[in-house]
């Protein structure tokens, strides 16, 4: 993923926190599943102080889970 760009980082790591926090709920994490998590956790967090534009980060954030929401259960 070296072409990738911050922001699309940002989103793919955000679907697979999402994914893995549904996971969680319905069968548990592992304790590498729960490293895997936390260093994920880190990595947007990085990503979110080097962006351009902090002040829209939550309403980013939001958008890019409200998407992918609707793609998840759209079948």
């Amino acid at each position: 993923m070296d072409d990738e760009t911050p922001e699309s980082e940002l989103a793919r790591l955000l679907r697979e926190q999402s994914k893995m926090r549904e996971d969680e709920v319905f069968i548990g994490q592992s304790p590498a599943e729960r490293a895997e998590y936390e260093v994920k956790a880190d990595r947007i967090h990085e990503l979110e102080s080097d962006l351009v534009e902090p002040v829209n980060r939550g309403l980013r954030n939001l958008a890019l889970y409200a998407k992918y929401r609707r793609r998840a259960f759209s079948v």
